[in-house]
């Protein structure tokens, strides 16, 4: 799961934890992101891996640098 995020277009200078239960297909996905279009991007390529039933995302938005 984790190396078919990282190969996802678009989500290469994230950080994203996968967490998951192989006995119900549920998968959380963890970590920050730059945009929501990330958060819409991870759901989907992780929906697309085998064996995954659902997806929940605890992904926040990174803060841009203040000042």
């Amino acid at each position: 799961m984790q190396k078919a995020l990282q190969k996802t277009k678009g989500l290469k200078e994230s950080s994203i934890a996968v967490f998951g239960n192989a006995k119900t297909g549920h998968v959380t996905l963890a970590g920050q992101i730059e945009s929501q279009d990330q958060d819409d991007i991870a759901v989907a390529a992780a929906k697309q891996v085998q064996g995954v039933t659902s997806v929940s995302s605890k992904l926040t938005l990174r803060e841009q640098g203040g000042g």
